[in-house]
């Protein structure tokens, strides 16, 4: 693969896990569904990019049915989960049900990552991505 077109995905994928990061200080907060309007009451976000196997395995766990290219960034105050995979999308799931396909329109909250963190009003400055991607230096994410 083109290695600026390698590094131009790592930078996005580092700016949103910047992104991540920050919102863990601002919630508990409720936001807007971007697909249906509905409330969406975030009480904790748990992604942690170098720990992606152990978060999700907690929710596992606790019944929730998740595959490889999924990942949990959040529990809502309704016990759901959010789920960032697919098209680059968010998912809310319930324990017991799964996420089918890219774009499964039941469970969809946001259409893409940058939906949700734009919804918190934060920002990934640059010296921030650049230290994101050292610390992902050597892990499944490089």
């Amino acid at each position: 693969m083109n290695q600026n077109l390698v590094k131009s995905i790592q930078r996005s994928f580092a700016t949103h896990f910047v992104k991540l990061e920050k919102i863990k200080a601002l919630v508990p907060r409720t936001v807007k569904a971007q697909t249906d309007g509905r409330p969406v009451k975030v009480r904790e976000i748990v992604f942690d990019p170098l720990q992606i196997k152990k978060v999700n395995a907690r929710f596992t766990d606790e019944g929730f049915i998740l595959d490889d290219k999924k990942y949990v960034i959040a529990v809502n105050a309704d016990r759901s989960i959010l789920v960032w995979g697919g098209a680059n999308s968010v998912f809310r799931l319930r324990a017991g049900s799964r996420i089918t396909g890219a774009c499964d329109a039941r469970r969809l909250v946001f259409e893409d990552i940058s939906h949700f963190t734009d919804a918190f009003e934060v920002e990934a400055a640059k010296k921030e991505v650049d230290a994101m991607i050292a610390r992902l230096k050597g892990s499944s994410w490089e």
